[in-house]
């Protein structure tokens, strides 16, 4: 007997997987979307509208702008084409191998070198005057004049002959010292000079240059 029921339930098929169990179906229900997820699922889809709604209304400020900086555009350019137009006709005519460029800047040019203002002569110096200034020194009869060259933008240099070096020292100190004199900085340099007689005489040439008005003279 033990046999036959042994039987009997091995030959019985075990419960299918598909079977509904009282379990399961609590679990069914405790999964089942309620009143909180539709609620969620509204504020959710309200959001993405705003969001929808923010982001065209950002596109339409962007295309509006855009518009608005087009026409600016465009009254700028009809502004400055209608002034070029005006002042520089050549510019808006196009020509093989000529760029606007070019034209501008060689016009920019031009209106440079007519507006600039000459530049500042330097003031002649005093020639004459210098001459007369300079006589009252070496006009004396112990000294020989050479030679005398005044150049009004250059260095001025004199030559003149004396009987010894004590005689020339003190020529350089009347010309440093003489009143009413232009030219400053009187450089020496002395030299043998023997005359037709065999007398030792001096050479002295003395180099100076003119006292400018900025640095103190009046010319």
């Amino acid at each position: 007997t033990l046999r036959r029921y042994a039987e009997i339930l091995e030959g019985t098929p075990a419960p299918s997987s598909t079977d509904v169990s009282p379990a399961r179906g609590l679990t069914d229900l405790a999964l089942r979307r309620g009143r909180e997820h539709r609620r969620m699922y509204v504020w959710t889809a309200a959001a993405l509208c705003v969001a929808a709604g923010v982001v065209t209304m950002m596109g339409i400020g962007l295309r509006r702008q855009a518009e608005h900086a087009l026409t600016q555009a465009s009254q700028w350019d009809a502004a400055w084409r209608a002034r070029v137009t005006t002042t520089l006709p050549d510019m808006i005519l196009q020509r093989p191998g000529v760029s606007p460029l070019t034209l501008l800047r060689s016009e920019l040019e031009n209106r440079e070198r007519r507006t600039r203002r000459p530049e500042k002569a330097e003031p002649a110096m005093p020639i004459l005057s210098e001459l007369e200034t300079l006589s009252f020194v070496i006009g004396n009869p112990e000294y020989t004049l050479e030679s005398i060259e005044l150049d009004t933008k250059g260095i001025n240099r004199l030559r003149v002959v004396t009987a010894d070096v004590r005689a020339a020292e003190d020529l350089l100190e009347a010309l440093r010292g003489i009143s009413g004199s232009h030219i400053g900085a009187w450089r020496d340099q002395f030299t043998p000079k023997p005359d037709k007689d065999g007398t030792q005489r001096v050479l002295a040439s003395f180099n100076g240059s003119w006292v400018r008005p900025a640095e103190g003279g009046t010319p």
